[in-house]
């Protein structure tokens, strides 16, 4: 280890016992790696008394063995500074925290232990082949490979997690150029879907044994990479390598632009380029790999339900039914007359906005933070056997990155296992955020390997106005709705990754194209009065939700849906036609393409001929491993409409049938034999249309 560690430059606390460690390893022999916490590095036993003898003299604070053990490691290991990702639950001083210097020293120390990782895997399946050894079984080596990526997974979303929400407002622009390190870093590693010894040897034990399948979007990484070619063909291997790479590259700079509106008119020409670029590099890609369009072969890798056929149908159907509540086109008058016009009296409210606003207004009476998670909690026991157990924090325990941060964890209400943890970050509070994450709502999974952490681990940001006292925290009405929204998401993602562990079955992918089902299907049950009256209930004790006020909100509720729905249908549908039947050599331009699509599905908002933000979206993650899935919210909206109106059909105060259904919901889309449309027209007993949506929404 101590030829491969790189020496600490600063002089802190955890740097002086990582130094010290390193001195007693290298002294003292071999060191191996827990299962259970991969990046957390245990001593074998023969070494326990040497270490911890080190480990004294530079102790400060009483700990646990395990935890000191962990503290030590903490400079050469990639870690997030929170918690969850350590096994201990002993509290870990602050100098334990991670600090930018300690990201870069565990990029460096992680791209040696991957390179010796990968050759030592290269090595093994060699040696099985050449004494005609079993290579295992898929899921062995698969889980292997999962293993190797972990650690650099774990860097990227660190960076990742505090460029987008968890850096201090002073050290936002240095997290910032740390994160960009390290996918340039990342970008610069040479794949494990490069080895032909593992594709190989996944594709002789896909051959031979029964039950495991080679996952089709790791197959295609491997293909992308030319390792289906014969070994005679290295001209074509290289072609199909480099039109990889160069897709990598133009995803990087793609990436990086966070507003379209306020880059130079030089970085815009340059976008433009980019996405001929994509488009042209995307379409030969899929040709040489047989696919007849980018859409098909992305809708094959991330195992779509949908077709891209079936997603237009789709569509067209939702979009005869949402039209009717979109905004009125406002046709104006040419420039030439337009200074003959009497004063714009648009902006004064009407009746119904003051109504609205009003109404709004009396929700923060109604609804608070702590209310609405209770709510929540409620829901998630009875209805998906979930129980949300919050750790309790106090002024010598930080759980997350701020004091702010709050975490739940998850567990089976039957078995008692734990499933996960949630890292809650409610507040846009300008002490502990940046202003570029003052307005985050986001909800993703942090531990995207599954040997990341001991228990996946999902991250929740939003954006409330804190109160600066001990009074309870209201929420606005869009808060709410952000609120059941994106921990209906965290908890799928949570249940995802949880299913991949218990079934070890890391490359599992969940459609792509449902990644938003359990989010939508709990915003729904804002329809249901007693799920509201039970918020507010859970809130306060003065007031409650009257008739009039529900009927004002669903109301708008309405219209923000439909205006929604068809910004999706809009982006989507470019999407697709885009990565279908676009031709870059044509009489068509991109924008041109643009403003048609939007004539037809939002004609209350078309972009102006200089505003190519639609496309950006489009084109962000479109290059390296392309998703079409921009119509996920409506796919999601459809089937959440689906299971909700099951519910609204099922007698609850049957709690069996209650119980069967909400556990049947859990389990939708969490194994590769609850995926697809079967399962949910099983569960619903019907097929799958938009009428649901239609009755739902009253559309």
């Amino acid at each position: 280890m101590g030829s491969n560690t790189i020496e600490p430059a600063h002089n802190c606390e955890v740097c002086k016992i990582a130094r010290s460690l390193d001195y007693v390893m290298t002294k003292r022999g071999r060191m191996w790696k827990s299962h259970r916490a991969p990046h957390v590095v245990l001593i074998e036993a023969k070494l326990q008394y040497f270490c911890l003898k080190t480990i004294s003299k530079v102790r400060k604070v009483g700990q646990t063995q395990e935890a000191c053990l962990i503290v030590i490691q903490s400079c050469v290991s990639p870690r997030v500074r929170f918690r969850a990702v350590v096994t201990s639950h002993d509290k870990l001083p602050d100098n334990a925290w991670r600090t930018l210097h300690h990201l870069e020293n565990a990029v460096q120390t992680s791209k040696v232990q991957y390179s010796v990782d990968l050759a030592e895997t290269e090595v093994a399946l060699t040696a099985a082949v050449g004494e005609d050894k079993s290579l295992g079984t898929i899921k062995d080596l698969l889980s292997r490979l999962d293993q190797i990526e972990a650690p650099i997974c774990q860097i990227t979303e660190i960076g990742r997690l505090f460029t987008e929400l968890a850096a201090l407002p002073d050290q936002h622009e240095q997290w910032q150029e740390a994160y960009e390190k390290v996918r340039l870093f990342r970008n610069e590693l040479q794949p494990y879907t490069q080895s032909k010894i593992i594709y190989t040897a996944l594709m002789k034990m896909a051959t031979e044994t029964k039950g495991d399948a080679f996952p089709v979007q790791l197959q295609l990484a491997f293909e992308k990479e030319g390792m289906s070619l014969e070994d005679g063909d290295k001209d074509r291997t290289q072609q199909l390598q480099e039109v990889q790479m160069k897709l990598k590259e133009l995803e990087l700079e793609l990436e990086s632009i966070a507003s379209y509106h306020e880059t130079s008119k030089a970085a815009r020409l340059q976008t433009v380029k980019c996405m001929y670029n994509i488009i042209g590099l995307s379409h030969l890609q899929a040709q040489q790999l047989n696919y007849p369009t980018v859409s098909s072969m992305a809708m094959a890798a991330h195992q779509n339900m949908a077709t891209p056929e079936e997603v237009l149908e789709m569509q067209s159907v939702v979009s005869d039914f949402l039209r009717p509540h979109l905004p009125e086109v406002k046709v104006s008058l040419d420039e030439n007359t337009g200074a003959f016009l009497g004063p714009d009296t648009s902006k004064v409210p009407t009746e119904n906005e003051k109504d609205l606003w009003m109404a709004k207004q009396s929700v923060k009476k109604l609804l608070h933070l702590d209310g609405a998670i209770q709510g929540i909690a409620d829901f998630c026991d009875s209805m998906f056997g979930i129980r949300l157990v919050e750790e309790t924090q106090n002024s010598s325990k930080v759980l997350g990155w701020n004091k702010n941060v709050r975490v739940f964890q998850l567990y089976d209400k039957e078995s008692d296992s734990q499933l996960g943890a949630i890292y809650f970050d409610p507040f846009r509070d300008l002490y502990w955020r940046s202003q570029e994450a003052r307005d985050v709502v986001m909800s993703r999974l942090f531990s995207i390997r599954q040997t990341q952490s001991p228990v996946p681990i999902a991250i929740i940001g939003l954006s409330i106005e804190p109160t600066w006292d001990d009074a309870p925290t209201p929420l606005t009405w869009t808060n709410f709705n952000d609120l059941l929204y994106e921990f209906g998401k965290a908890i799928q993602l949570v249940l995802t990754q949880s299913s991949r562990i218990s079934n070890n079955d890391p490359f599992f992918v969940q459609s792509a194209d449902v990644s938003e089902f359990l989010a939508t299907f709990m915003t729904l049950w804002i329809y249901n009065d007693g799920f509201l009256q039970r918020i507010a209930q859970l809130s306060q004790d003065q007031f409650t939700f009257q008739p009039e006020l529900m009927k004002i909100l669903r109301a708008d509720l309405k219209k923000q849906k439909a205006l929604d729905l068809m910004e999706v249908i809009f982006l989507s549908t470019l999407e697709l036609k885009i990565f279908t039947e676009f031709d870059p050599r044509g009489d068509e331009t991109l924008v041109s393409l643009q403003n048609r699509v939007a004539e037809d599905c939002i004609p209350h908002r078309i972009p102006d001929s200089n505003d190519l933000t639609a496309l950006v979206r489009v084109f962000q993650g479109k290059s390296s491993d392309p998703i079409m899935a921009a119509y996920s919210p409506l796919w999601s909206e459809v089937l959440a409409c689906m299971v909700y109106e099951k519910f609204k059909e099922t007698n609850l105060q049957d709690i069996d049938a209650v119980t069967k259904l909400g556990r049947g919901i859990r389990k939708l889309f969490q194994t590769r034999e609850t995926s697809g449309k079967v399962p949910l027209e099983e569960l619903c007993g019907k097929k799958l249309t938009a009428e649901s949506m239609k009755n739902v929404h009253d559309f």
